[in-house]
């Protein structure tokens, strides 16, 4: 537990033995956390003092130079003590004006104590109050923790959660799960859900909110409701320092107290648990259907045989028409996430991950997908008797709604969907597979004029590099031009090849070569002249130009 619960001076002005005390000064003061009571009986009391401490008093100390209250006052206030509780008439008659108002700038409370009060009795009550306070507070924060692991026994959701915290808080609240964007709101009964579940929806949408902080803990903020300024009160949801979701209260007749929002939070953890459970779970689930696709797609039979024995429980048909779709996130997206996202929300697998389950909720026709590091693969089934643009439709259906739910991820910058041929049965899962792959690298090499979406029909002259038969060809003839350069980066780490890019990207201008590639200028010139001497060539002329750009272009999409 990171923090017990604060105890303000006015909580324990309840107590008997202060029934007739009377704030003389520092009102608004009286909110300062009280965790401990002393006597102050010497003149340098500042030295010894703690922070949260209330100092009785009978005013012995300073009865000869009531005015140093002045200056001692602003130091206590410094160091953290909550307030004075002082007894008159028997060394000063009364606390002056002239102090009154010195503690009431600082807003530092001074009570005035009954005489007949004894300080030991007082001490050994306030005491027994701060240990009563905390103790309530374990017992209802253990109960509180068995209520939220029954559910969990029972796999009870996020809104049997969200019904358990309404329990203690008694004010409509929003579960929200950060991982798969899941939330649910609880109201407490079915009028106030018809009333304000709608506006709270909208709110979801904006949860972190200017004067929230969630780095550092529970944020608040004002949102309307009803038309009403209503405080909103967010507690995140960790496990293990990994932020998994935050939990929005909306205190509609502003009776929340600190103890109420200490035990959700002293709960929060377990919150977590359910997202992280369902993360597992998801995460597992991919992972067999990872190993089926790529059992489908094997050259080896008997991969491919063990694979077609498992299909029914993957719910996969052989006997339909199937295409492959590939979504590929870059891998360099810095300039688009913020940085103030947990690793585990802005990665690519976890993007991935929701991009599925959202697709598999929206989408109603047949696929079967997984994904595997910034890739996710989608094989769409249709039944061969469907008219050929009715499979045509759903299928460009698919990638639509596939798209739409990476602009909502906000990856939609870096995100590209290549869509293969339509085959027959599942024999050629795997060149559907290739002919994706290959409209995806040829977007994300800037080939596709801007595009994020594309079919492998639409490739025109490209579509030859998709062909099983001519790779070898295409390779071999890349492998044979470049090859001075990839021997010399291999042996000495001369990074030529990356040079020739940059060299080309740049029409040959030096200065945006070396800024390109983070390199000196006359480095850049090195380079380029062990470019030529190696290659025998001269990068201006033409068909040099071509033979390079189209060889460095086949490695990028085929390899």
């Amino acid at each position: 537990m990171q923090k017990m619960l604060k105890v303000r001076l006015r909580d324990i002005l309840g107590i008997e033995l202060l029934a007739d005390a009377e704030i003389l000064a520092g009102h608004a003061g009286l909110d300062n956390e009280i965790t401990s009571v002393n006597v102050w009986e010497v003149p340098d009391i500042a030295e010894w003092v703690r922070r949260g401490e209330l100092l009785l008093t009978t005013a012995y100390p300073v009865t000869e130079k009531i005015e140093s209250l002045h200056t001692l006052l602003p130091i206590l206030k410094e160091k953290g003590v909550c307030g004075i509780g002082i007894k008159t008439k028997r060394y000063i008659e009364d606390v002056p004006d002239d102090i009154v108002h010195t503690a009431n700038s600082l807003d530092f409370p001074i009570i005035r104590i009954a005489k007949n009060v004894s300080f030991g009795d007082l001490i050994r009550d306030i005491l027994a109050f701060l240990t009563g306070e905390q103790t309530r507070l374990l017992e209802q924060i253990n109960t509180f923790n068995e209520q939220l692991k029954a559910v969990m026994a029972k796999q009870g959701g996020l809104e049997k959660y969200a019904e358990q915290i309404y329990e203690v808080v008694q004010s409509p609240l929003v579960i929200c799960d950060d991982i798969f964007k899941r939330y649910s709101i609880y109201t407490g009964d079915e009028e106030a859900y018809q009333v304000l579940a709608e506006e709270i929806e909208e709110l979801v949408g904006g949860q972190e909110k200017t004067g929230e902080n969630l780095k550092t803990g529970i944020g608040e903020s004002t949102d309307m409701l009803g038309g009403n300024p209503v405080k909103r009160i967010t507690i995140p949801t960790y496990f293990d320092n990994i932020q998994y979701g935050k939990i929005i209260v909306w205190d509609l007749e502003n009776k929340l107290n600190e103890t109420d929002i200490f035990v959700i939070e002293s709960a929060s953890s377990l919150i977590a648990l359910n997202t992280i459970t369902r993360l597992t779970l998801v995460e597992r689930e991919n992972l067999h259907y990872a190993n089926f696709i790529e059992q489908l797609l094997s050259n080896d039979p008997i991969q491919k045989s063990k694979a077609l024995s498992e299909a029914e429980y993957f719910e996969f048909h052989p006997e339909l028409d199937h295409q492959c779709v590939v979504l590929s996130l870059n891998k360099h997206r810095s300039n688009f996430l913020r940085s103030d996202e947990d690793p585990l929300l802005k990665s690519n697998s976890t993007i991935l991950l929701r991009v599925l389950e959202q697709l598999r909720s929206a989408y109603s026709h047949g696929f079967i997908s997984a994904s595997k590091a910034n890739e996710a693969i989608f094989f769409l089934e249709a039944n061969p008797t469907l008219p050929e643009k009715k499979m045509a439709e759903r299928c460009e259906q698919f990638c639509d709604l596939l798209f739409q739910i990476v602009k909502q991820e906000k990856v939609d910058q870096t995100a590209f969907i290549g869509v293969g041929r339509r085959y027959p049965g599942y024999a050629n899962l795997a060149e559907s597979f290739q002919e994706a792959g290959l409209v995806v690298k040829i977007m994300e090499n800037g080939v596709s004029n801007g595009k994020h979406i594309a079919r492998f029909e639409e490739l025109g002259l490209l579509k030859i590099f998709g062909q099983p038969e001519l790779r070898e060809t295409f390779l071999g003839f890349a492998n044979d031009v470049l090859k001075p350069l990839t021997d010399y980066d291999s042996n000495k780490d001369g990074e030529l090849i990356d040079t020739v890019k940059a060299y080309f990207t740049h029409g040959g201008n030096f200065r945006r070569i070396s800024e390109d590639l983070f390199t000196h200028y006359n480095t850049v010139i090195y380079r380029v002249n062990r470019i030529r001497e190696l290659l025998h060539v001269d990068l201006k002329d033409p068909d040099t130009a071509f033979n390079l750009q189209l060889a460095l272009r086949i490695k990028d999409l085929l390899e």
